[in-house]
């Protein structure tokens, strides 16, 4: 069975033209989840080929805000992901084949990071953020791990606060908690699983059923 193909893309920033190497979602297997949502595979990782970068100038983003990202950006934020990316061309050297490894992966969300905090996307951002500590985990770079989560946390609650019809509110509410269960903040912990619990239209969320869980473990810990 194949395990790539490759889609030809064209990029908004620099004009470039380029192959985007993909996985075939056939042969991407789940193993099991850690308690913050992280999917734990059974061969290829499919994270290492989530985000598209352009191999000349190294703009990265997801798939789907690939070419929409540089038209809701204005002449200054987008000078400026020029320069940054100017930087992290001359810095970073990145495989973009098949063959990238975990090194590759962090490094391509680490760009990513640069255009999504640019485009102030805040939701996407903490999204990329929890993938990277994802990826420091299965590195066993536990402090590179928890500045990740810091920062993957301080855009979902600025995301909970500041937007209004929050998409998947209840998984926000719960990664809230998990991370900072993780960060061992327990008392914060405790407050947003309490939170989802207590908010009804949540009561058929998957997530209210784990925060439930996490909740009574802390609770058994706690006696």
């Amino acid at each position: 069975m194949k395990e790539f193909w490759t889609k030809h893309m064209k990029c908004p920033l620099c004009s470039a033209q380029f192959e985007q190497v993909k996985v075939f979602n056939e042969v991407v297997r789940i193993e099991s989840y850690d308690t913050d949502l992280k999917p734990n595979f059974a061969g290829i990782n499919p994270f290492f080929y989530s985000l598209t970068t352009c191999n000349s100038c190294y703009y990265t983003a997801f798939e789907d805000d690939f070419d929409s990202i540089i038209s809701r950006i204005n002449s200054n934020q987008l000078s400026k992901l020029k320069k940054v990316l100017g930087i992290a061309r001359k810095r970073f050297n990145i495989n973009l084949s098949e063959n990238r490894d975990i090194d590759d992966a962090i490094k391509i969300h680490s760009l990513a990071i640069l255009t999504y905090a640019i485009a102030d996307m805040k939701s996407k951002l903490a999204e990329i953020y929890l993938r990277l500590a994802w990826l420091y985990r299965d590195k066993s770079e536990k402090e590179k791990e928890a500045v990740a989560l810091t920062k993957a946390l301080v855009n979902l609650e600025e995301v909970f606060e500041k937007e209004k019809n929050i998409e998947a509110e209840d998984r926000i509410i719960y990664l809230i908690g998990e991370i900072y269960l993780r960060l061992g903040k327990i008392d914060k912990a405790r407050q947003w699983f309490s939170k989802l619990l207590e908010n009804r239209k949540f009561q058929d969320s998957k997530y209210f059923k784990m925060a439930r869980d996490r909740l009574s473990l802390l609770r058994g810990a706690k006696k």
